[in-house]
């Protein structure tokens, strides 16, 4: 330590506990106090660090990097404070008071040029919201008593009602089938996820939608169910190009039914893949 005290070249100075006239009480007041700050300043930036560490994604974390350097220097002026009550330490305290002061006014002035910007990004509930909203599927989030908590946009359009208007109503009366839509939800329970579980919603005006609904239940922090997490995929389309084919199958069967003469549908490898009933009664082999 004389070294230090040489090299700073302060052997003319007495150590700032004479200043005190070395009273326990009020000396170990300064110290204590001084140390405990230090301490803390010191265990900051190793909660800082670890945060940037972990989460990787976090925008603007050189500034938290900053902020955990100008905590550090902080607590060093106070580690100071406590070591010149014995060491008269003056132009080393001195000196990390000037790095401290450029690091506290580089660190403001960085945060009002950060704060802008990071008011700008979009919090966690609004991140959330634009997600759902982007979905063309209707989405519903719902409690364990069955009520409507949150909806998007494409859920007003299929059901033909405001969100504040389905917020808090119950979600099995917008179905043509209340109760099969009410068995659906409780097998969310039971099996913690249902998949292309098929509904239809019914508009106010009345039309229908055929929808596959597709669920999962979600927990609260503390690991407990909080609700149901539904989703609905519109296949009015796909039902309807079915029931076209079938229409169709039955057409080309009619026809084939209709003549008098034996046909048969032959594959390429010739293998007999379909009759009709004159091919029947002509072999008297059933189809």
């Amino acid at each position: 330590m004389q070294s230090l005290i040489d090299f700073f070249g302060i052997k003319e100075l007495i150590p700032h506990g004479y200043c005190l006239s070395w009273r326990p009480l009020l000396l170990w007041l300064n110290v204590s106090s001084d140390l405990l700050i230090a301490l803390a300043y010191y265990s900051i930036p190793l909660t800082l660090i670890y945060f940037i560490r972990q989460r990787k994604d976090l925008p603007y974390a050189w500034m938290l990097a900053l902020f955990a350097g100008f905590i550090i220097s902080c607590g060093t002026t106070h580690l100071l404070s406590a070591i010149t009550i014995w060491i008269p330490l003056y132009w080393l305290d001195g000196w990390i008071k000037a790095f401290t002061a450029i690091i506290s006014v580089a660190t403001a002035i960085l945060m009002l040029w950060v704060t802008p910007r990071a008011l700008s990004l979009p919090s966690a509930s609004q991140y959330a919201r634009s997600l759902i909203e982007a979905s063309l599927d209707p989405l519903v989030t719902i409690s364990t008593e069955g009520k409507i908590m949150d909806v998007n946009q494409a859920t007003m359009t299929v059901t033909g009602i405001e969100r504040d208007q389905l917020i808090g109503s119950d979600f099995f009366a917008y179905f043509t089938e209340p109760d099969l839509a009410r068995t659906g939800y409780q097998l969310v329970f039971t099996q913690g996820t249902v998949t292309d579980y098929p509904l239809a919603i019914r508009h106010v005006s009345g039309m229908v939608t055929d929808v596959l609904y597709n669920a999962s239940v979600y927990r609260n922090p503390q690991g407990e169910i909080a609700g149901v997490f539904a989703a609905a995929r519109d296949v009015t389309k796909l039902k309807l190009a079915e029931a076209k084919l079938k229409d169709t199958a039955f057409y080309a069967r009619s026809l084939l039914e209709a003549s008098l003469d034996p046909l048969v549908t032959i594959s390429t490898d010739g293998k007999i893949m379909d009759v009709n009933q004159a091919t029947m009664t002509v072999t008297g082999i059933e189809r």
